[in-house]
């Protein structure tokens, strides 16, 4: 089809074989679907299934993948703006350093004004805005992904406070950083 990925489409494959998914070019984004839970509650459904006197007809079962490992292949934002594009990418690039929004206008190639407005016109969220919640992006695939601490997750996502970093968390997901890790660890299996 001749598109451009990230730019023109964004990919996400399904999972998570990381050598498969860090050899595409660019490294492909993916679903990670936790087999391993899966296969625990479908051997907890054949227990119970078991153990029943009466048992109930089998209904389909579904569950929420893990997480996305975010990659290369969805980085980019769906925009025809190339200013914005390039601003886009220099915060994606670079979001995990404590750069400042006229770090993000130098790469842009425009005004801070107009750099401004394109980012609330087009995506309803100041520079700064679209910094943090790049960062909390992240943040949520590191709570999810890792065992980590939240100090460690603030500071491999570019705040220089871990207190900063929880109230950005928090506002931006509606939970702490730790409610967040705590609500999903039925669905996470800590493999690296």
């Amino acid at each position: 089809a001749r598109l451009r990925v990230p730019e023109e489409i964004a990919l996400i494959g399904v999972d998570d074989d990381p050598l498969r998914c860090r050899l595409s070019h660019p490294t492909l984004s993916s679903i990670h679907l936790n087999l391993q839970y899966a296969g625990f509650e479908a051997m907890r459904i054949a227990v119970e299934a078991v153990r029943s006197r009466n048992p109930s007809p089998v209904t389909p079962h579904t569950y929420l993948p893990a997480y996305i490992a975010e990659r290369a292949s969805s980085a980019g934002l769906a925009s025809d703006d190339p200013t914005l594009n390039r601003a886009a990418r220099y915060i994606q690039e670079n979001f995990s350093q404590p750069i400042k929004a006229a770090e993000i206008v130098n790469a842009s190639g425009v005004s801070r004004r107009t750099l401004e407005t394109r980012f609330t016109t087009l995506l309803n969220y100041s520079i700064l805005e679209y910094l943090q919640r790049t960062r909390i992006r992240h943040a949520t695939m590191l709570a999810c992904q890792t065992k980590l601490s939240i100090s460690e997750i603030s500071e491999q996502c570019g705040f220089l406070h871990s207190r900063h970093f929880c109230q950005y968390f928090k506002l931006i997901t509606g939970e702490t950083p730790r409610q967040y890790r705590a609500a999903r660890s039925d669905l996470i299996y800590h493999s690296r």
